[in-house]
C-alpha cells in the first residue's frame, strides 16, 4: 500500500463519523436508550478493532468505515450521561470528570499501544488490546446507572 492510499485509509473514519453522529443524536433523542447505545457502541468497536487486525485491502477500508460508524454511537451517548446520572445541578461537574477521563486515556493509552506493537513487533497485539479496553469500556458502560 502507497502513502496515498494509507493517507486516504485515515480519513474514512471522520467521514463516516460526521454523517452518524446526528443520525444517533436524534436516535438517542427519540429513545433515550443512553446505556444500550454506549454498550452497543463500545461492544461493537471492540469487533471493528478486530476486523481492523486481520483485513486488508478493501476489508481493512471497509473494517474503518465500520469503525466510524460504530465509534459514532459513542458521544451523543456520553454527553447525555452526567446530567443523567448526577442530574441537572451536577452535571457540569460530572462532565468535567468524564473530560478529564477522556483526556487521562488519550494520554496514556497510545504509548502504552505503542509499547504493546514494540515488545510483540505486530499491529495486530495492539488492536487486540485496544478491544480489551473498549470491551471493558462497554462493560463499564453497561453498569452505569441512568436515572
Amino acid at each position: 500500500m502507497n502513502r496515498l492510499q494509507a493517507s486516504s485509509l485515515t480519513a474514512i473514519q471522520p467521514l463516516v463519523h460526521v454523517f452518524a453522529v446526528p443520525i444517533y443524536g436524534w436516535i438517542l433523542d427519540r429513545t433515550g436508550k443512553v446505556r444500550v447505545l454506549l454498550t452497543m457502541g463500545m461492544t461493537l468497536k471492540a469487533v471493528s478493532f478486530v476486523m481492523m487486525a486481520y483485513s486488508w485491502n478493501v476489508y481493512l477500508a471497509a473494517s474503518i468505515a465500520v469503525s466510524g460508524v460504530t465509534a459514532a454511537m459513542v458521544p451523543p451517548a456520553s454527553q447525555v450521561v452526567p446530567s443523567k446520572v448526577l442530574g441537572s445541578s451536577l452535571a457540569s461537574v460530572g462532565f468535567a470528570v468524564m473530560l478529564t477521563c477522556f483526556n487521562i486515556g488519550v494520554g496514556i493509552f497510545p504509548p502504552l499501544i505503542g509499547y504493546v506493537i514494540d515488545l510483540t513487533n505486530s499491529y495486530v497485539f495492539s488492536f487486540l488490546a485496544m478491544m480489551a479496553f473498549t470491551l471493558v469500556g462497554g462493560v463499564v458502560a453497561y453498569t452505569i446507572r441512568v436515572r
